[in-house]
């Protein structure tokens, strides 16, 4: 006779946590001048829980550069591309990087 117990606890692999930044395929800028990043993402979707997004205004400056959006979600779910929108407010010209996270993973997303 066996006696035992089980707390339903599976074990499982380890994480896998995005490690590229996505496709930025168009910025423009909506009615308050604001830029409108509207990008793709080519990782499974059961591994992203969000998006970090940065910021920079020189494409060669080095890492890191300002963190601009944190756990980003889609902002306009009624299209097929992923879109953000810098309302910072903050005047000039910049380049962004967005980077797929999972809060699970990394706290701060790859590089």
């Amino acid at each position: 006779d066996v006696t035992g117990w089980g707390a339903g606890l599976v074990e499982e692999g380890p994480c896998t946590a995005p490690d590229e930044p996505v496709y930025i395929y168009s910025v423009r800028h909506d009615s308050n001048n604001w830029p409108i990043l509207d990008f793709q993402d080519p990782n499974q979707s059961d591994q992203v829980t969000g998006y970090n997004v940065y910021r920079s205004a020189s494409p060669g400056a080095p890492w890191p550069w300002t963190l601009v959006g944190s756990h980003v979600r889609d902002m306009d779910e009624g299209t097929a591309n992923i879109q953000w929108v810098d309302q910072s407010g903050d005047p000039g010209t910049f380049y962004y990087q967005v980077n797929a996270y999972n809060s699970i993973c990394n706290a701060e997303g790859p590089r």
